[in-house]
């Protein structure tokens, strides 16, 4: 029965097409909001989500966003944080919306504009969250091409992206990258950049994204037919998220750790049905 249960290459179980915003799920976005990528003090809206209140996160990031003029060199990475706020909202076209004002004021800054901080980092930083919002919304060609420049970058200036103390932008692309194809249902691909990210993120100690490199590594299991494996990793990731995680240090662990309880609850779902199907047969 095990054997079974693992796979179905018959096509008797339905996978529906993986997407970022799931109705009623909480979003796992491939990559952090990059809060650090602005002046501004943001302290606020990350309590906020801390809390799981990415409504009032966005919120305050939107009255930030209007105090100052779209000349400013903070408006532009300011815009890129609340799209990503939009996408933890599951308002993937409010998401798409703020980038496309965004990319206009941007257009008219010059490099030196640019916030204060490693240059090459804060463009990788934006690229892929470009990608992220737009893979928010399906546009997987514009999400496909943000994640390629961000790897551009990374390639051309090798030097600059050594793996850092709780962060290695190498790793988040490979992460953003791996969303997508996921999205793109070329699950073999997904998973060859997933198992690299996930080791170079746990050597750089970021176990933020460890879990997010776990629970989509389970959604290509799932994806795959794998049901045990799925929730093989998802349990690792709770793991993690019970030994590791210090939640008044991770802002993101109230979130990562719902989503991978709603992800175990549907995948027991879903390994129950398959058993109850087996059995009839």
């Amino acid at each position: 029965m095990t054997d079974h249960l693992q796979h179905f290459p018959d096509g008797s179980h339905s996978f529906a097409t993986w997407t970022l915003l799931q109705e009623g799920a909480v979003p796992v976005l491939p990559c952090a909001v990059p809060f650090g990528a602005t002046a501004c003090d943001l302290a606020p809206a990350i309590q906020s989500l801390e809390q799981n209140e990415p409504g009032m996160a966005v919120r305050f990031v939107e009255l930030q966003l209007a105090a100052i003029p779209t000349t400013h060199a903070d408006h532009w990475p300011l815009s890129l944080i609340l799209g990503m706020l939009h996408v933890e909202h599951q308002h993937g076209n409010s998401a798409w919306r703020v980038l496309q004002t965004a990319l206009t004021c941007r257009s008219s800054l010059k490099r030196g504009s640019v916030p204060a901080g490693n240059f090459t980092s804060t463009v990788v930083q934006a690229s892929l969250a470009m990608a992220t919002i737009a893979l928010s919304v399906r546009k997987l060609t514009t999400a496909e091409q943000c994640a390629s420049d961000a790897v551009r970058v990374i390639q051309q200036n090798p030097m600059a992206f050594g793996a850092e103390v709780l962060q290695d932008v190498r790793a988040d692309a490979m992460t953003v990258f791996a969303a997508i194809r996921l999205a793109q249902r070329r699950y073999h691909e997904a998973e060859t950049l997933l198992e690299p990210a996930h080791d170079a993120h746990r050597q750089a100690g970021d176990i933020q994204q460890c879990v997010v490199d776990l629970i989509l590594m389970a959604d290509v299991e799932y994806h795959s037919g794998s049901l045990l494996s799925a929730c093989s990793l998802l349990y690792d990731g709770e793991r993690i998220l019970t030994e590791d995680f210090d939640p008044a240090r991770h802002w993101r662990h109230r979130r990562l750790n719902l989503a991978v309880r709603q992800r175990l609850r549907r995948y027991r779902m879903a390994s129950t049905t398959s058993i109850s199907r087996l059995s009839w047969n």
